[in-house]
């Protein structure tokens, strides 16, 4: 008889494939991928072939999970769990970024998490460049003065690899554009973004405790609520893209790319629907909250915000035509938000749950999956950062239904 699998595999399988937001569960999807480990397998699905460092991060962890497996308690606990993404963290940054102390850094940013000034959590911008700096920034002597320092968006530390302190230094209003390209980061890093050279890495611990690592194409990794996410932004951006339904939706996908990673930070809730087809629309139960089509009869509020809606454009060339931050607004507001290509189509709006769409333990989540199953594709931002992307996975084999998950 076989030996029963080692309860401690799932966890541990859920952690490594977890770190990665493009690797997902389902039955379907048009490259496949798996782990094993403790007589336990999981197979993992991803909308795009490994890229060659998704590929070595994929081949560490098939190398270290027996190893792994014998570091955890049963069941494992949250920081046996940690150690292993980190371990996973460490070596992505030792493939993707310049060469910093990372170990060092991390325990820095750990130990500021346990501390606070005047009754509020540190929260820290840092640049690591590759010039030698003198005094060390993680000596507790000097603690008490640093930790009000470099903490809003256009103030940072300028430090070297080995977190030796070079200057301090703040962005310019004059020095902060739009970017007229797509952006893998979050809008409150973009002026520290503005300042990065080649070479240089950015570190930010926020006031509710995440941990984000930037260089200049984009994220490179974060730490929220414990988890640890990795992003490779040669795919990511276009798994979002393959979600939505293929590169006949790319900009529309490039430009919602921007738009989760703004309302994951802002720590607000959201749901915005997909619906380029049109098909989720008739299903919105309270109708006034629908602004375009022969029917559409919005309550004063609503007719209000009708004509700025009509020019929120997220499958436009210009970037200017998103109108990225009046959505941003407009998703805040309880309820979805319904879009194609061109405009909003709805805004606040309940949408009817499907009959196929099981007890879920939040609203958000059952109107969701409701509007994935009526035909949309249905992004969901949970109030404490999580986000799902709703979609349909596909194979030569055939099709499932999937969900991409990330913070």
């Amino acid at each position: 008889m076989p030996d029963a699998p080692d309860p401690r595999a799932e966890p541990l399988l859920s952690a490594v494939v977890g770190i990665v937001p493009q690797w997902y569960d389902a039955d379907q999807g048009p490259h496949q991928k798996s782990l094993t480990v403790g007589g336990t397998t999981r197979t993992f699905q991803s909308t795009r072939r490994l890229t060659p460092h998704l590929n070595r991060l994929w081949g560490t962890a098939r190398a270290s999970l027996d190893e792994w497996l014998n570091t955890l308690s049963d069941p494992p606990r949250p920081r046996e769990i940690e150690a292993v993404q980190e371990a996973l963290v460490l070596k992505w940054l030792d493939l993707m970024a310049p060469p910093v102390d990372w170990i060092k850094l991390l325990s820095y940013v750990e130990r500021l998490r346990q501390r606070s000034y005047e009754n509020a959590p540190v929260s820290v911008n840092l640049v690591v460049c590759q010039e030698e700096g003198d005094q060390d920034v993680t000596d507790p002597a000097i603690q008490k003065v640093l930790d009000p320092l470099a903490t809003s968006p256009h103030v940072y530390l300028r430090v070297g690899p080995a977190l030796g302190f070079l200057s301090c230094e703040d962005v310019l209003w004059t020095e902060v554009e739009d970017s007229d390209d797509y952006k893998f980061h979050p809008e409150f890093l973009h002026p520290v973004y503005e300042h990065l050279g080649d070479g240089e890495v950015s570190v930010h611990l926020t006031a509710r405790g995440d941990l984000v690592l930037m260089d200049p194409d984009g994220l490179l990794a974060a730490q929220r609520k414990g988890a640890w996410y990795v992003y490779d932004n040669a795919t990511f951006k276009n798994a979002i893209v393959d979600a939505l339904g293929g590169n006949a939706h790319y900009r529309v996908g490039a430009n919602l790319f921007e738009v989760v990673f703004d309302l994951s930070y802002k720590r607000h809730g959201a749901l915005l629907v997909y619906d380029p087809d049109h098909v989720v629309l008739p299903h919105v139960i309270n109708r006034e909250a629908v602004l375009w089509g022969e029917d559409a009869r919005p309550d004063a509020a609503r007719a209000m915000l009708a004509d700025v809606a009509s020019e929120i454009a997220m499958g436009a060339i210009d970037h200017a035509e998103r109108r990225k931050r009046v959505l941003l607004e407009l998703a805040s507001l309880d309820g979805a938000v319904l879009f194609d290509a061109e405009r909003v189509l709805a805004v606040g709006a309940m949408v009817s749950p499907h009959p196929d769409v099981g007890g879920h333990p939040g609203a958000r989540t059952t109107a969701a999956e409701s509007a994935y199953r009526w035909g949309g594709t249905a992004l969901k931002v949970s109030s404490d950062g999580d986000v799902s992307v709703f979609f349909r996975s596909r194979s030569r084999g055939g099709e499932s239904d999937a969900v991409m998950r990330f913070a």
